[in-house]
């Protein structure tokens, strides 16, 4: 669930990101200003990119460490038939 919530806070934070930079273009600004704020907006969107790269990294280990004990748990069951 937490994984879930925090997935949504990003996604809405990527299309504020999107919105403000639609916003930024219908503003007039300096171009110094323009540029500091794309380059914001792409700073944030890397973040982003990067939590969620992590929060995948962690899933795939938390798969591999169930999978790995429900093999230990067949193993012990196979040498517990066996010792039978």
């Amino acid at each position: 669930m937490k994984k879930l919530s925090l997935a949504v806070l990003l996604s809405l934070f990527a299309v504020n990101a999107s919105a403000l930079e639609s916003e930024i273009d219908s503003v007039q600004v300096t171009p110094d200003q323009r540029v500091a704020a794309k380059q914001l907006d792409r700073s944030i969107e890397r973040e982003v990119d990067e939590v969620i790269a992590e929060m995948r990294v962690q899933d795939e280990k938390e798969i591999l460490v169930e999978a790995d004990l429900e093999i230990e748990q067949e193993e012990a069951e196979l040498e517990a038939q066996l010792a039978d």
